[in-house]
């Protein structure tokens, strides 16, 4: 017996349906492995930071006599969760300076090629993506200089 149009249509909507059901699933599959990940890789996150404060003095962040700063972290307290995650936080972030790249105007050539290299070096600047950070630091004419040499140049290196 020969399907109407109407049977055929609807064997093209339930494959259809069995796809998206198929994408879903692997979706939510995926959801939840990236959310293992995120609490693998927030776990290991705390216990750097935990590992920051070992060297402070333990009336900083909230330790009793007796016990490392990182034993203290890992208690998981509402205590230890009020007192010492914000002040590890804190110290974790302080240590930190926030840096920037440095601009240019065309003044000081020299320095500002020095205090790029330095910048650099702090950031861990991948080699591939220093001339275009470089581009944006850049104002007025080294701008167009830049833009103009990456355009005859496009595998333009930082050396």
């Amino acid at each position: 017996m020969t399907k109407t149009r109407m049977e055929n249509r609807m064997e093209q909507v339930e494959g259809s349906v069995e796809l998206l059901q198929e994408a879903v699933a692997a979706t939510k599959l995926g959801q939840d492995q990236s959310r293992a990940e995120l609490e693998q890789r927030f776990s290991r996150l705390e216990s750097m930071i935990a590992s920051l404060v070992k060297g402070k003095g333990t009336a900083e962040v909230g330790v009793s006599s007796g016990q490392t700063p990182e034993q203290q972290f890992q208690l998981n307290t509402s205590a230890n969760k009020a007192i010492s995650r914000p002040l590890l936080l804190e110290d974790a972030f302080s240590m930190a300076k926030k840096m920037e790249m440095p601009d240019f105007d065309g003044t000081d050539p020299v320095g500002c090629v020095a205090r790029s290299e330095q910048f650099f070096e702090i950031q861990n600047i991948p080699e591939e993506t220093k001339v275009p950070l470089a581009l944006v630091s850049m104002e007025g004419a080294p701008l167009h200089w830049l833009r103009w040499l990456r355009q005859r140049n496009p595998l333009l290196t930082w050396e």
